[in-house]
């Protein structure tokens, strides 16, 4: 049985924008929005790059590479596989 729901929550909008001709309206100021956001996000890559590179020249952190990186992946899911195969107590 079909209700007749949209899709998708934004579908709505764009059915009643479309009868109004402000369908593209709606499509630009999204694109826009998210482009703005991407590249905001971008422009803090520079900023978090030279800081981890900073923390790894200063000794604060030390890298991890490739055997030691594989070992430690393996470490770690063991421990998640054995805490979700825990039985919960209620």
């Amino acid at each position: 049985m079909d209700a007749g729901y949209p899709r998708h929550p934004g579908a709505g909008l764009y059915v009643g924008a479309a009868g109004f001709g402000r369908l593209t309206e709606l499509r630009r100021a999204s694109y826009t929005d998210r482009m703005a956001r991407y590249l905001d996000e971008l422009t803090q890559v520079p900023e978090m790059l030279d800081s981890r590179c900073n923390d790894i020249e200063c000794g604060r952190v030390k890298p991890i590479v490739g055997e030691d990186l594989r070992q430690r992946q393996e470490v770690l899911l063991s421990q998640q596989r054995a805490q979700a195969d825990r039985p919960t107590s209620q």
